[in-house]
């Protein structure tokens, strides 16, 4: 398998499958694992250069916020699922999308499950 680089733009496998934990962004900014946790967090008061120096670590690394868990961990979660059978045809689409603008805006992060109706009728009648 070929880890280098890709003609198409995205990145090598190797390095988008890479996790990166909040230590490693704070050992990189040299500021402690709290901090990284507070820039991260709305409405947490940081001093603007801590802040930026997580920033730029946390982009050099390629990090990002694992909002599953931290909602785990704070036994609240900002995931809200929207579930719906066909959500790319027409109308559905345009609702799907207005309600992810909308839960974005308020803060939430939205999660599109789409449903297969034939599977659900199945599963119903099972004995």
């Amino acid at each position: 398998m070929n880890d280098g680089p890709v003609t198409d733009g995205r990145m090598p496998k190797k390095e988008r499958m890479r996790f990166v934990s909040a230590e490693q962004v704070a050992k990189l900014a040299g500021v402690s694992r709290s901090a990284v946790s507070c820039t991260f967090r709305p409405g947490a008061s940081v001093a603007p250069a801590t802040r930026e120096k997580v920033l730029r670590a946390a982009k050099e690394l390629g990090y990002h916020v694992n909002d599953l868990a931290r909602g785990v961990l704070a036994d609240q979660s900002r995931l809200v699922g929207i579930v719906a059978t066909r959500p790319e045809l027409g109308f559905r689409a345009h609702l799907a999308a207005a309600l992810a603008k909308a839960l974005i805006r308020r803060g939430s992060i939205p999660i599109l499950i789409k449903v297969i109706p034939e599977l659900i009728i199945r599963q119903s009648f099972k004995p």
